[in-house]
């Protein structure tokens, strides 16, 4: 099979022998596309009761916007989010450069990189990637791919692996993208699978099997928002039961779950996937001229000829990880744990709600804390071994500080833009007043999904955007009548709405700290894994609210709605995919 004619367009408009900067046509479609987005939401904005100032009107869509058209017009995230911070600076703070970039710089960039959580996680993502670096040097990573790929003796299978993997690690989305990217990589490689597709698969079993599990760091904060609305508007019951009311009701994780698997086991792929999937087939797993978010130096951590590839000097190292992690989310949650009268056995499922329930900021210390304690694991295994000397294996593990740079960059940015627009300028706030003017009861739920989607994208926050909207959107569905009658089914898919367009934003947006992290962990270019997965994204959005949040309100079962979804997903594969082949011609 030949690569086609659409195949060779997509290289001629993606990628120009012109510096991109001076490409006028991407500055003309960028202004143009700018424009027409400014007047629609002119034309939408509803200023009555909003305010003069520019918190929750129409400019604050323009820093978001402006992050989202300039990345893809010109593939430079760096550049797209600091234009934007920039523009969101003057309209924060004033027109005058001398006081608004200073401003900006202290309340958007500083108070972000000095804010623990965020230090964590930065010191996490170094962490892990060291112990993955000394795991190669040592052999380890060589050893456990080799012995993955006796399972996955194929592409089809080793992204059926990559995608149980994510399954595997359901407690941590921020934990699954690092682990399941860093560790399946050198496998996809081997089986020439595109970087596009495997940040796919990473990106789609992080957030979603997060937001799901009943045992995450997400637990604690979806509970604890769940718990204080209903007390507020007197429900009589606790977060965790509404939690497990409307988990039957999260049709978007489901549906995004499901097109992985699916997609994977089909082996059909449509659009910039299916075009990145054929450059795979060729060898060129992340393009000729793609810069990835951060370049591996996996020829400078290669193992020693001699050094022996035992799959056990990886694997210790990352059960470390994730058994450190619970028992750590256990220890720091135990005075809950007592609190609830519960004797801490790590057995009893109770233990494991109750310590999720109280971590809160904890989670991202304790992910670094295991990180290095799985590092220093990695180190000793090489060491006691014969394999490295102490010194080799510490100037493996020192190889991830050049590799941070780039992602801490981005994802200081994104943070940056987070705080810009769900703190600042209240984009949220103008986003659910201009959509809020179309609600009624029947279309509340699939409004209420697309309004979280919405704030999700624009602000790069699947938290915020539940802190944001929750409150709002329950309260909302309570007074409109959603738990009268003896029926509470529009107030659980409104719930459940919010939760998952919340996801669903986050899962696409190119200024989501998690989406940066897929790329990074997969080696991936950001703008190429943000283009090639948001159709599939899209066509599980488009799904999830036809069949699940609109056709359930008008009487649809639920288990014939969850067929319904199945049986779209194969459609749409059927129609719009195609079949991937073994092999390609290099020559054409």
């Amino acid at each position: 099979m030949t690569i086609g004619r659409e195949d060779r367009y997509f290289e001629r408009v993606l990628v120009t022998r012109l510096p991109l900067f001076l490409d006028v046509r991407r500055w003309l479609i960028f202004a143009a596309t700018l424009a027409g987005v400014i007047l629609l939401f002119v034309l939408l904005s509803t200023p009555a009761g909003i305010g003069q100032q520019s918190a929750g009107r129409w400019p604050s869509v323009l820093p978001p916007i402006i992050a989202i058209l300039l990345s893809i017009c010109f593939r430079r995230v760096v550049f797209a989010m600091t234009i934007a911070l920039i523009a969101g600076a003057f309209l924060a703070y004033g027109p005058e450069p001398w006081i608004a970039l200073p401003e900006g710089f202290s309340k958007l960039i500083w108070e972000n990189l000095r804010n623990e959580f965020n230090l964590y996680i930065l010191a996490f993502t170094f962490s892990l990637m060291g112990m993955v670096h000394v795991m190669s040097r040592s052999g380890g990573l060589h050893g456990m791919m080799d012995a993955i790929l006796k399972a996955a003796r194929g592409a089809r299978s080793t992204r059926i692996v990559t995608a149980f993997m994510g399954l595997a690690i359901f407690f941590d989305d921020y934990a699954s993208s690092v682990i399941v990217g860093t560790t399946m990589r050198s496998a996809a490689d081997r089986q020439r699978i595109s970087r596009e597709k495997l940040a796919y698969i990473v990106d789609s079993t992080s957030a979603p099997v997060a937001g799901l599990a009943v045992i995450s760091t997400w637990i604690g904060f979806e509970v604890g928002l769940l718990n204080d609305i209903s007390e507020r508007l007197g429900i009589g019951m606790n977060g965790y039961e509404i939690f497990f009311a409307i988990f039957p009701f999260r049709f978007y994780c489901f549906t995004a779950l499901l097109f992985v698997f699916m997609n994977t086991v089909s082996n059909r792929d449509f659009g910039p996937m299916y075009r990145a999937e054929l450059r795979g087939l060729l060898g060129e797993v992340n393009g000729q001229r793609v810069k990835p978010a951060r370049e591996p130096v996996m020829e400078e951590i290669r193992p020693p000829a001699e050094a022996p590839r035992r799959w056990i000097n990886a694997v210790i190292p990352i059960v470390t990880v994730i058994l450190g992690f619970l028992t750590g989310i256990v220890w720091v949650g135990r005075e809950a744990v007592y609190e609830a009268g519960l004797r801490l056995s790590l057995l009893d499922p109770s233990v494991w709600l109750a310590s999720f329930g109280a971590v809160d900021d904890d989670t991202s210390r304790i992910l670094f804390l295991c990180a290095t304690l799985g590092s220093l694991v990695a180190i000793i295994l090489a060491v006691t071994q014969g394999i490295l000397s102490l010194r080799e294996a510490t100037a493996a593990w020192l190889k991830a500080i050049p590799t941070i740079g780039p992602a801490a960059t981005i994802l200081l940015l994104a943070w940056a833009l987070k705080t810009l627009c769900t703190e600042v300028l209240r984009t949220d706030l103008y986003l659910i007043a201009v959509l809020g003017e179309y609600l009624s009861i029947e279309l509340l739920p699939v409004v209420t999904f697309l309004t979280a989607a919405g704030i999700s994208f624009a602000t790069g926050t699947s938290w915020g955007t539940m802190g944001i909207l929750l409150p709002v959107a329950l309260p909302l569905a309570h007074a409109m009548g959603a738990w009268d009658d003896g029926s509470s089914l529009i107030f659980w898919l409104t719930a459940g709405a919010v939760l998952d367009g919340a996801i669903f934003g986050d899962h696409c947006s190119p200024i989501s700290d998690t989406t940066v992290l897929s790329s990074i962990a997969s080696g991936c270019d950001h703008f190429a894994h943000v283009w090639t997965q948001a159709p599939y994204a899209i066509i599980c959005m488009v799904l999830a609210s036809g069949i699940g949040y609109l056709g359930t309100v008008f009487g649809l079962p639920l288990s014939l709605a969850y067929l319904l979804l199945g049986v779209g997903i194969a459609g749409v594969l059927r129609t719009m995919g195609k079949h991937l082949p073994e092999t390609v011609n290099s020559q054409n």
